[in-house]
């Protein structure tokens, strides 16, 4: 996935800052996706102050996965679980989830990421849904990370989720205001910023 453009400043500003913070190496956020297309993007924001994971194998249709043991131990490590959502993963992703007894991944917790909620839904069915109807899914089309768009929202959205490892808040209004003027590529900038973070009382 190439994303490029205003949607990915934050992104490589938190990436900037994880690399100019002093955070000892056994800092670095191990994140778990569901998707190898999540785990790709979580890798292209996190850089190598993530460890990602990817749940499923390239190969592997999310609609039949199955729900090794294996993964169990891969998320009771993890500290943030990157979901497509959109029930594609309701088969097997909640079972494992509930086996591994990671409170970081509950839901509604900063360890649990679900990427459809930061995408526009689109194919949402209308009336009454049933699974006699086959694979239908009430919430719209799971499919979303096929549209560039979508993947750049995500990237945006996660990385404003990796900021919380990294400063314990979401990137303030400063910060955000030098990520619009694309002002995240320049050194003294970077810097600037990072001094202000670390004095920081949070």
């Amino acid at each position: 996935l190439l994303m490029q453009g205003p949607t990915m400043k934050l992104s490589h500003l938190v990436l900037a800052l994880l690399l100019l913070l002093p955070l000892p190496a056994s800092a670095a956020v191990k994140v778990v996706a569901t998707l190898p297309s999540l785990a790709a993007i979580a890798r292209e924001v996190g850089g190598a102050d993530a460890t990602v994971e990817s749940m499923l194998p390239p190969n592997i249709d999310p609609h039949f996965a199955d729900a090794k043991p294996s993964l169990v131990v891969t998320l009771s490590r993890a500290d943030l679980l990157v979901e497509n959502g959109l029930e594609l993963e309701i088969g097997w992703l909640p079972a494992l989830v509930l086996q591994s007894r990671n409170a970081k991944l509950a839901q509604g917790a900063n360890g649990r990421f679900d990427a459809s909620t930061v995408v526009r839904r689109l194919e949402v069915p209308r009336g009454a849904v049933d699974r006699a109807q086959g694979d239908v899914h009430p919430g719209g089309n799971p499919h979303f990370l096929y549209d560039p768009r979508a993947a750049a929202a995500v990237a945006r959205a996660l990385a404003t989720r990796l900021a919380l490892f990294l400063w314990n808040s979401e990137p303030d209004a400063a910060l955000r205001a030098r990520a619009d003027k694309g002002e995240l590529t320049q050194p003294g900038v970077l810097k600037t910023e990072a001094a202000r973070l670390l004095a920081d009382p949070k």
